[in-house]
């Protein structure tokens, strides 16, 4: 697909190849338009018979944010489908800024349609009719890009890059997933590697230690930029703060299929010590004021050597850092509303966990940042690096369900 006419508001592809009796899958590196608010959607790709806009659409895809539509005319038992949040919000297509490859597979042996999604599968469906009768059969077939019928205005303006047809080999079937993967990773000298996506753990996925002119850190840079947008603008911000500016986006690497999971945290983040114990993280439907004033309540009913015994005892074995939640001064030093964490997966979690009784695994990573992340002075090893880590269902009386840190042992235990 090289040849190209640009009129008015969209980008036209003129003679297009049929793929009829074959399917197709189409591969394009992608720039989403600059959105703020929760989603943004643009007519990416339109199929017809010709050039003329009055013509019937063979077939059509919209891109949201977090959601995918397309269109088939041809559709028996339905003509489009509208899947949503088939990824994880961390993974959705994010600002002007992020170039991420993408694949439209429509599958002729199984007539399906896929969606991938930095080279993994993210989405997969029926495509409501035979697949080998879905390519347009007019003598001039054209795809717009950006435009679809007279009065709608969804020309919005997106950039694509290495946009290709492969056309399905009548015996071997469409592209292999692997087949896709590749292109994904592949060079691209036409794209800048810093604006391409990056896998977790790389050092550009991560917010830096980086305190600008004014004393401002990157959680500044992520609150602000959700109602002043060109915060992040700047040079500085986006190249310290990729996670909190959006300049920076993890590749998808693919559901989870064996059983469900929940992203409570969605974002790599320093947590800085706000108290000399350590930091309290809240839930995104918690209120510091909230939380602080219902502790005193408790404080003041009296209660709190039955309600929290068990709490001190843990506490008295505990040999690391650890906040004391039943000291409601401490507590309201100790909590930063810029950690805050995703209530709503916790609690499908939790009805998940109670409806089936069954086992479950917690999973994330952490990593020193200063020597304030470390402890202990022991002679032959010196100070290390041993997480402590809470997680409490309440504060006043406080529950902890898990703890990690040091107990009974040096290098450390899960409670």
């Amino acid at each position: 697909l090289t040849r190209t006419l640009q009129e008015e508001d969209h980008r036209e592809i003129r003679n297009i190849n049929s793929f009829a009796g074959t399917g197709m899958t189409l591969s394009m590196w992608y720039k989403h338009v600059e959105c703020t608010a929760r989603s943004c959607g643009v007519f990416l790709l339109v199929a017809k018979d010709s050039s003329r806009v009055t013509d019937n659409i063979c077939w059509s895809v919209w891109l949201e944010n977090n959601a995918l539509w397309y269109d088939n005319p041809k559709g028996e038992d339905f003509k489009f489908q509208y899947p949503a949040d088939f990824v994880d919000r961390r993974y959705e297509l994010q600002g002007a800024s992020n170039w991420r490859h993408l694949a439209f597979q429509m599958d002729e042996t199984t007539d399906s349609v896929l969606f991938y999604m930095d080279g993994a599968l993210a989405w997969q469906g029926p495509w409501g009719s035979s697949v080998r009768e879905a390519s347009c059969s007019g003598p001039s077939v054209s795809v717009t890009l950006g435009r679809t019928s007279p009065g709608w205005t969804y020309g919005l303006e997106v950039e694509l890059a290495d946009l290709r047809m492969y056309r399905h080999d009548p015996d071997k079937g469409p592209l292999r997933a692997e087949e896709i993967k590749a292109l994904a990773v592949r060079p691209v000298t036409a794209l800048p590697e810093e604006q391409r996506c990056v896998e977790i753990g790389a050092r550009a996925a991560e917010d830096q230690d980086w305190v600008d002119s004014f004393g401002h850190r990157c959680d500044w840079y992520r609150t602000q930029s959700q109602e002043f947008p060109a915060v992040c603008h700047l040079p500085q911000p986006r190249k310290q703060c990729p996670l909190a500016c959006k300049s920076r986006q993890l590749c998808f690497t693919g559901p989870n299929l064996d059983a469900p999971t929940f992203f409570t945290w969605d974002r790599t983040l320093r947590i800085e010590g706000l108290s000399a114990s350590g930091t309290v993280c809240l839930g995104d439907d918690q209120d510091r004021h909230a939380v602080v004033a219902e502790c005193r309540a408790w404080v003041a009913r009296g209660h709190i050597q039955q309600d929290a015994q068990e709490w001190h005892e843990a506490w008295n074995s505990f040999r690391g850092r650890r906040v004391n939640v039943t000291d409601c001064e401490e507590l309201e030093a100790s909590i930063d509303e810029a950690c805050s964490f995703d209530s709503e997966a916790v609690a499908s979690f939790t009805q998940l966990v109670h409806e089936n009784g069954g086992d479950f695994t917690l999973a994330f990573w952490v990593r020193p940042v200063s020597e304030g992340s470390m402890v202990g002075e022991e002679e032959e090893r010196g100070p290390r690096f041993v997480p402590h880590l809470h997680m409490y269902g309440s504060l006043s009386p406080p529950q902890h369900n898990v703890a990690f840190g040091l107990w009974a042992n040096t290098d450390g235990e899960s409670r």
